[in-house]
């Protein structure tokens, strides 16, 4: 009897587990009819349950007490959840919807403790932060924007004065596919936010060609005293209406402003965005305080046709000067998604012995079988760090 009693309960789990899958899916239509106490009670209509949702809508409070009367409460109810509790918004009519529920006052507590991070996707981003409350902006730790063009739509005149509501909680500032006018526009950005302590910055593109790097570094006083921590920098993405050697021009002011941070101690970037090892021996050495380095190559890209013989050739670059390993220690060393050869080459850039104190993980992943000398050379860098090695990671393509 009580193992009937075990796999009725075990099938009834399952059971209310697929149907919370099946709720969680967009394009469903939700529905289960009210359940009563009593069978003498009058039948009331599915349609009016939904109808007194639509009153409802900005109200969170009334929400969550609509879900708690029955089942068909509660599937009358979750259409409208996304509205509340998404903050990724593609749209411009989503994102007013939920600048419709921001404007209630009553509404405020709950979303103090809710709204802590905000994705926005293209042009109505230039003015998002005009519409959110300003009690509301210092709770913001995240922000992320999407294919947005800073270039030739210009942000709101008090963009960045209500954006420093938020300098003292915002930690974490990614972009993905932006575009600027020139450098200082994204330098202005991240400088409006001193608290920052990682920035993403993916396929950023710019208009103009950025200043030299000595006019950069002079006009850059605020950059001494930020916090920011981390700097990923991944997927160049070179303009289609410009030349290389423009492009480069741009791709290298980028990496001029990304330099200009001297508290950074933890870097990732792409292997796309140098075409030597001498050049980025030069661009490390800019790191004072580096601790964390993260090299990989970004093969999804169908807009590079030689992708498997970039890595050696970009490692390599045909270059003959010698390499000097950076003289601080690093504690985190990962490479991915590169031949061996680029891997041992990369891995020159390392002294073991400079290493060792501090050197906790390693991770290499390659896109196809190491050869000898990587193995020994990795080998070489176990002997020396083994003892105080964390973790290891070690992948390679199959033949």
């Amino acid at each position: 009897m009580d193992l009937d009693n075990d796999e009725d309960t075990e099938t009834t789990d399952s059971e209310s587990e697929s149907s919370k899958d099946v709720m969680s899916e967009p394009g469903w239509i939700h529905y289960q009819p009210p359940t009563y106490s009593r069978q003498a009670y009058p039948r009331f209509p599915y349609e009016l349950i939904e109808r007194i949702m639509d009153f409802l809508w900005d109200d969170p409070g009334a929400f969550a007490g609509c879900c708690l009367v029955c089942h068909a409460w509660y599937c009358a109810t979750r259409p409208l959840f996304p509205t509340m509790t998404d903050r990724k918004f593609t749209d411009k009519t989503r994102f007013m919807q939920f600048v419709r529920l921001l404007a209630r006052p009553r509404n405020w507590p709950y979303f103090k403790a809710q709204l802590t991070s905000l994705e926005l996707h293209r042009q109505f981003a230039h003015s998002w932060v005009m519409h959110i409350p300003v009690c509301l902006l210092p709770q913001i730790m995240r922000l992320t924007f999407c294919d947005v063009d800073w270039a030739t739509i210009n942000p709101h005149p008090q963009h960045f004065l209500r954006l420093s509501h938020c300098k003292d909680s915002l930690q974490f500032l990614a972009l993905y596919r932006c575009r600027f006018r020139s450098t200082l526009d994204l330098r202005r950005m991240i400088n409006a936010l001193p608290n920052l302590s990682d920035v993403t910055l993916d396929a950023i593109t710019f208009q103009h060609p950025s200043p030299p790097r000595t006019d950069l570094a002079m006009s850059t006083v605020k950059m001494a005293h930020h916090k920011l921590r981390g700097m990923r920098i991944w997927n160049p993405c070179y303009d289609a209406t410009n030349s290389i050697a423009s492009g480069r021009v741009r791709l290298q002011g980028f990496l001029d402003l990304c330099s200009a941070y001297p508290a950074i101690n933890d870097l990732s970037f792409d292997l796309w965005h140098f075409t030597s090892l001498p050049e980025i021996e030069d661009y490390l050495r800019r790191f004072r305080n580096l601790s964390s380095l993260s090299i990989h190559l970004d093969c999804a890209d169908d807009t590079y046709p030689d992708l498997k013989s970039a890595p050696v050739d970009m490692a390599a670059g045909g270059h003959t000067d010698p390499v000097h390993p950076l003289r601080y220690s690093l504690s985190e060393i990962k490479i991915g998604f590169v031949s061996s050869r680029c891997a041992l080459q990369l891995l020159t850039l390392v002294s073991p012995r400079t290493c060792h104190p501090r050197l906790r993980t390693l991770v290499i992943k390659l896109a196809d079988p190491p050869c000898a000398e990587l193995i020994a050379k990795v080998t070489n860098i176990l002997q020396i760090s083994g003892a105080v090695l964390e973790a290891f990671d070690w992948r390679h393509g199959s033949t």
